[in-house]
């Protein structure tokens, strides 16, 4: 077992996926802004993902992340939006130290750091 210490949270929205659909159900009345999407998500084995989407609605978005097959690691649980945007971006570095970066279209002050455990 392992003690999880928070030094710090985040407040975001809107929710895109609950409980495997799109949540909260918005009523399409006028065209949504298609904007690069910054998003965290979690799936029914406790994994977790973070990611971008280039160009899309809130709606149309939640609609993707819960289409079968477009994500076939793991099947979206619940999904939360955490930017859109220019301050949208992504870097990140694989076990085999290849680096993918999404740059945001301006600078940002804060970011979202996940690193591994301390395996000792």
């Amino acid at each position: 077992s392992y003690c999880m210490v928070t030094a710090e949270f985040v407040q975001c929205s809107p929710w895109l996926v609950s409980d495997g659909r799109v949540w909260p159900v918005p009523s399409p009345k006028e065209p949504e802004q298609r904007n690069h999407r910054t998003f965290i998500m979690t799936d029914t084995e406790g994994r977790w993902a973070l990611g971008v989407c280039k160009r899309a609605g809130l709606l149309e978005f939640a609609h993707i992340l819960v289409t079968p097959g477009i994500i076939s690691e793991m099947k979206v649980k619940r999904a939360l939006n955490l930017d859109g945007g220019p301050s949208t971006g992504l870097w990140c570095r694989n076990e085999a130290g290849m680096v993918q970066f999404e740059k945001p279209g301006w600078a940002v002050r804060n970011a979202i750091v996940v690193v591994p455990r301390d395996s000792k």
